[in-house]
């Protein structure tokens, strides 16, 4: 198997710095590669693992546009993990079989509680979606803080009860 070069743990780690790396930044990987075969093969891998540093704060500054804007991708990935078990809960609760723990009082007003939080999943799916598809965000801001605010006074609501 002669020419035939076996890859290094280096040599996959500046794989992934080239595939992390902005767009605008792709001329930095040849760059690194280059580099990478000047290095000491000791200091091969620290070299490599020190490029993906760089490149991932890169694709974090190139992110940060200093508005609250995502893109489409990014808002299927956090409509549907996020969004997607919260729909499948309320889901849970609202159709699930009745049981004695349900028909108690105490926990009769959790679920009721849990029932009202847990419709934010279908509602943020459905306005993810709708960007990820259409482009039309929240325009009131007040609605989007409301969204944001729901669940956060629950979760303090169920500490305070001690659920």
């Amino acid at each position: 198997m002669r020419g035939r070069r076996t890859l290094g743990l280096a040599d996959v780690l500046l794989d992934l710095a080239r595939r992390l790396l902005p767009a605008e930044r792709r001329n930095w990987a040849s760059a690194m590669r280059a580099e990478a075969d000047q290095v000491p093969q000791e200091e091969r891998l620290r070299w490599a693992t020190g490029c993906v540093w760089t490149a991932v704060k890169m694709r974090a500054y190139s992110m940060n546009t200093g508005s609250y804007r995502v893109s489409r991708g990014v808002m299927l990935v956090e409509a549907i993990g996020a969004f997607g078990p919260l729909t499948f809960a309320w889901y849970e609760v609202v159709s699930g079989l009745p049981g004695v723990a349900r028909n108690s009082g105490h926990i009769q007003a959790m679920w009721m509680l849990s029932a009202v939080v847990d419709l934010l999943g279908p509602i943020g799916l459905f306005l993810g979606l709708r960007y990820v598809l259409a482009g039309k965000g929240i325009q009131q801001r007040t609605f989007g803080w409301t969204l944001a605010a729901v669940p956060v006074a629950a979760n303090l609501v169920g500490a305070a009860s001690g659920q």
